[in-house]
């Protein structure tokens, strides 16, 4: 695997695993938040940008993470943290984050980043070298070396540090060209350099994640424009998710809607306070999936489960391929054990997995019904690949091995084990680190 390939990963995998709202339990920080809803809305107000862009689509993941940050990957994905979602005081200063990450991914930066990371190093470690020779020289090698170290360390950060400046100052001018060719408001991008020379922290300035926020927002002109009311609108429902389901009681917005205050209640375990907003709130917007699908939930917690099922049924009606209301109805119908419905939400979740490997729930979801119909090989493959997206190889090994011990030759989930095999375990066959499959 090339270091390129290695900065990725960890980019992209430096999380714990994905989290679903459905158990309206407080996730642990650093994991990926999935919801239907919310992509929705990052997507709308991503398009028109990545127009602007030249891009066709980009992933955006939602990081539980108090901090206010947002960074881009390699791969062109944008991972924003809870932080920053609650932290922007208005839709502008959300659009002038999202625009600024995505100029981070026209430059380029991340591949820039590493390669100058790579070359910095080798200057810090021939100073480092330089610094210690005259050290000894000079009859004080102790000496010598130790400057060398911290003069090396510090050639090393100095030089990134100023092609990090240099990146910021591009992202910045993308973000008001792109904003100003939208018709959209750039007083964000000011207010947004306010808001980090607040929130920096102490210490060296190339260890800022966003340096001289001060001097950037000098550099800004003031603009004017307006935002879409639907996007205005987009941004209220989304901070009102984002601070009901991890917002204390005490913290949540005095304009919360029903739906919201219904999430707080069931947070508290109020299930059946719960009910009756969301009751109502279905009766006022009926052709709202993502209402059915919090009415769904609340009925399964104050233990109605048929209902929770029909409302589940009707959600689907008007979003049938969403993978969080079919994983979400295969909790359901395995845990009611509901074989007219199984076979059913199985062909959903194996449609699902062919068009996105990319989410451990949908595996986790699709073993879990396998079990119940006694396909052992398939449940095993599905809890490889799980084990796969949650960097887990010891465990992915081992599934892959009871599965491919047990599956036929020509089912079609043979082949995806051996798949996932040649890329993720055989590297580590080659190294010895495990010994080789035969089946």
């Amino acid at each position: 695997m090339s270091y390129r390939r290695k900065f990725k990963v960890l980019l992209t995998y430096m999380c714990l695993s994905s989290w679903s709202w459905a158990s309206f339990m407080t996730p642990p920080e650093g994991v990926v938040l999935y919801d239907s809803q919310c992509s929705e809305i990052l997507q709308r107000f991503a398009q028109p940008l990545l127009r602007q862009a030249g891009l066709s689509h980009m992933k955006i993941h939602i990081i539980h993470d108090r901090r206010f940050n947002a960074f881009a990957t390699v791969s062109g994905e944008v991972f924003v943290f809870t932080g920053c979602l609650t932290g922007c005081t208005n839709a502008q200063e959300w659009i002038a984050v999202l625009a600024h990450e995505i100029g981070h991914i026209v430059g380029q930066h991340s591949i820039k980043i590493y390669d100058e990371y790579v070359r910095a190093q080798r200057r810090g470690i021939l100073l480092g070298i330089l610094t210690a020779c005259l050290g000894i020289a000079g009859g004080n090698p102790a000496g010598g070396a130790m400057l060398g170290s911290i003069s090396g360390q510090h050639a090393m950060m100095d030089s990134v540090s100023h092609y990090r400046r240099d990146q910021e100052f591009f992202a910045d001018q993308w973000a008001f060209r792109a904003l100003q060719d939208l018709g959209w408001p750039v007083m964000g991008l000011k207010t947004l350099m306010e808001k980090f020379e607040q929130y920096r922290d102490e210490g060296f300035e190339y260890l800022r994640t966003h340096p001289q926020p001060a001097e950037r927002g000098r550099m800004l002109k003031v603009g004017s424009g307006t935002l879409p009311e639907s996007l205005r609108q987009d941004w209220k429902t989304l901070q009102w998710k984002v601070h009901a389901y991890l917002s204390a009681p005490a913290e949540q917005p005095a304009d919360l809607p029903l739906w919201g205050q219904a999430i707080v209640q069931a947070r508290q375990g109020h299930y059946d306070r719960a009910v009756k907003n969301l009751s109502r709130a279905v009766r006022l917007a009926p052709k709202n999936p993502f209402l059915w699908e919090l009415y769904a939930q609340c009925l399964w917690y104050s233990r109605q489960k048929q209902r929770a099922l029909e409302a589940l049924e009707t959600a689907l009606r008007l979003r049938p391929h969403d993978r969080g209301l079919v994983t979400l109805l295969a909790h359901i119908v395995a845990e009611m054990n509901h074989k007219s419905w199984r076979s059913r939400v199985t062909q959903m979740l194996e449609r699902l997995v062919l068009q996105d490997e990319d989410h451990d729930f949908l595996w986790h979801a699709l073993g879990m019904l396998y079990a119940q119909d006694q396909k052992k090989g398939r449940m095993h493959v599905c809890m490889a690949y799980k084990h796969y997206h949650q960097d887990q190889k010891t465990a992915g090994y081992h599934a892959l091995a009871q599965g491919l011990s047990l599956l036929k030759k020509n089912d079609p989930f043979r082949l995806k084990a051996w798949d996932l095999y040649r890329e993720w375990i055989q590297p580590d066959v080659s190294r010895g680190t495990f010994p080789p499959l035969r089946f």
